[in-house]
């Protein structure tokens, strides 16, 4: 079989094709669908980070709940030993101590989960305003500290 050259060239220049407008229009979309995608994933990863914070803040909460629960059932650790009127007065427990007592565990630090929040200047605040055991009027005050991210209630 003898294929005519010209023929060829002359039926590939006749054939539909995508000119160069219709390419940048759709190279363009695609960079804005991108823009969008992206824009949206950092802002659902911005929510989960901060979700993830104060997951931690009431994990703390339950910790020292946990420990107050074992101390007024007559507990005889290093914690209860520490805090003999725990939840009749006003303390401050950092969270290091609620880690070398077996309460608490290492928080991962939700911004950056190659570190840990900070043991040593994260705390929790009990306030009461009790005079015996019967009375459950304590609040928790949570400052929890991750790198550059503080609990709002952190008092500097």
């Amino acid at each position: 079989m003898v294929y005519d050259i010209t023929r060829i060239v002359g039926d590939l220049m006749n054939q539909k094709a995508f000119t160069l407008m219709e390419l940048l229009a759709v190279v363009i979309l695609l960079a804005i669908l991108a823009a969008i995608a992206t824009g949206a994933y950092y802002n659902h990863l911005s929510k989960s980070r901060q979700k993830s914070f104060e997951m931690a803040e009431k994990t703390l909460v339950n910790d020292v709940k946990n420990a107050y629960a074992d101390c007024l059932s007559g507990a005889n650790n290093n914690f209860c030993n520490s805090h003999p009127d725990f939840g009749y007065q006003n303390e401050t427990i950092y969270l290091k101590e609620l880690i070398s007592t077996g309460y608490s565990e290492r928080i991962k630090n939700p911004y950056n989960t190659d570190s840990y929040c900070d043991e040593d200047l994260s705390y929790i605040k009990v306030t009461s305003n009790n005079t015996n055991a019967n009375n459950q009027d304590i609040s928790y005050q949570v400052c929890l500290v991750c790198g550059d991210n503080r609990s709002s209630t952190c008092s500097n």
